[in-house]
């Protein structure tokens, strides 16, 4: 029922392990730039009013230029660049309403145009990522782990003085997309499924 709403609305349904950001890696860097701006708004004030901040981060998110787009994610919604405070220190009043009209339709056309290039740029981009990905991959289809293989896994929750991998663990179950099902030393089944890049 929930993929069947999916493909209604558009959304292409990706599972993902647990601890293995490069799964959803887009949503993973905006969180990590979002989280780095709302900091910076917060700073010294209490932390716990970061919620007064959060449209503020997000604006400062929209109008920033994108290194992958090359565009802000203002203008490739609406076609103009946002206006600031401080943009034009006299306001200019346009009062020839024929002239808002063609000038928006010329926008607007040069909009489309835009989001084709930036549609290309992208396309290039997300080609290369793919080949860099590839060439720097940790470990190949050939070195998939077998049913009760022992492992040990990466401690990403690691704190000062704790070791980088924890285990040993019993490979239980092969599953999708390079993830395995553990169990420890005792026989008890971990409810997380485990991607092979944290295994070793």
């Amino acid at each position: 029922m929930l993929n069947s709403y999916f493909k209604l609305i558009g959304i292409k349904h990706t599972l993902t392990s647990a601890y293995h950001p490069r799964s959803n890696s887009l949503i993973e860097r905006f969180n990590r730039l979002f989280g780095g701006m709302l900091a910076k708004y917060v700073g010294d004030n209490n932390i716990n009013q970061w919620n007064e901040y959060v449209n503020r981060a997000l604006f400062a998110g929209r109008v920033r230029q994108h290194h992958a787009t090359g565009k802000t994610p203002f203008y490739m919604v609406y076609g103009v660049e946002a206006k600031l405070p401080g943009d034009e220190l006299i306001p200019i009043i346009n009062d020839n309403e024929h002239n808002n009209i063609t000038s928006r339709v010329q926008q607007l056309n040069q909009l489309i145009q835009q989001r084709d290039i930036v549609h290309q740029r992208l396309s290039s981009n997300a080609i290369k990522m793919k080949t860099y990905y590839n060439s720097q991959l940790k470990h190949h289809h050939v070195d998939q782990l077998q049913p009760n293989d022992w492992v040990l896994i990466h401690n990403d929750n690691r704190k000062k003085f704790q070791p980088h991998w924890i285990g040993p663990y019993k490979i239980k179950k092969i599953c999708p997309l390079r993830t395995y099902q553990l169990e420890d030393v005792k026989g008890q089944v971990k409810f997380d499924l485990v991607h092979r890049d944290l295994l070793k």
